[in-house]
């Protein structure tokens, strides 16, 4: 680093009053965490907790996806009992879409 602006920052900070001195340390940690490089370590464990929370989601969709399966297999099976006047109760619905699942 450039003597000349180590110098002049920390004539900034002798000249800062002490109360301000902690907010002036987070902002310095923060600009510095933002330009620098996360190591290899630190990136594979962002990388993979963002892999878990995507994977999470995905999870919660498809088991979203198949609840609606299931409901509109149950509409068309009572919707095609009903075209052939037949009478299908709730639970014979479910017993034969559990068939079809197999």
């Amino acid at each position: 680093m450039n003597t000349s602006y180590v110098e002049q920052i920390n004539q900034e900070i002798e000249q800062m009053p002490p109360e301000y001195l902690p907010a002036l340390f987070t902002i310095i940690h923060s600009f510095r965490a933002s330009i620098c490089l996360n190591t290899a370590e630190d990136s594979f464990k962002q990388g993979f907790t963002d892999f878990l929370a995507l994977s999470e989601s995905f999870c919660c969709s498809v088991s979203r996806l198949k609840l609606v399966a299931e409901d509109l297999a149950f509409a068309l099976v009572c919707k095609q009992a009903k075209e052939e006047n037949e009478f299908i109760s709730n639970e014979e619905a479910h017993a034969f879409i559990q068939n079809l699942k197999q």
